[in-house]
Parts: C-alpha cells; structure tokens; sequence
C-alpha cells in the first residue's frame, strides 16, 4: 500500500467547473461521458497543494483517483 493512502467511495453531486472541487477533479473529469472511467494522477499543485487537506492530506502530496462518471446534470 502507498504511504498516506486513503480509499474513498464517493458518490455525490458535484458541480464541476465551478470551484466546488480541486482543479485536478475539474480538469480530469470535464471532457467525460457518461459511463466514462478514468484513472486522475493530480499533481499537488492541481490539488492540495502546500496546504495539504486537514490530517487526512498532507502538503505536497500528489493525488490518485480512479473516477467513474455516473450521470450528468444540468
């Protein structure tokens, strides 16, 4: 297991595009379809960056994802 990993399954609502998520989520997701799976590697400063996330992220850590994208709202 890679140093700092945590797992989390995710579904929710999110307006993407709007600054609700991370700009690495933004960038990696937009272009999807409906169905679509991606594997997101967000650099830090796509992320977290220097502040990291609480005690969950630390700073400076990249980020790893593995998105399936489920329906599409307008």
């Amino acid at each position: 297991m890679i140093p700092h990993t945590l797992i989390l399954l995710l579904m929710t609502i999110v307006a993407f595009g709007a600054g609700e998520v991370i700009k690495g989520w933004d960038e990696g997701v937009m272009s999807m379809n409906i169905g679509g799976k991606r594997m997101l590697f967000i650099p830090p400063e796509l992320g977290y960056g220097s502040r990291g996330a609480g005690n969950v992220i630390p700073p400076h850590a990249p980020l790893i994802f593995e998105v399936e994208l489920l329906d599409i709202r307008k």
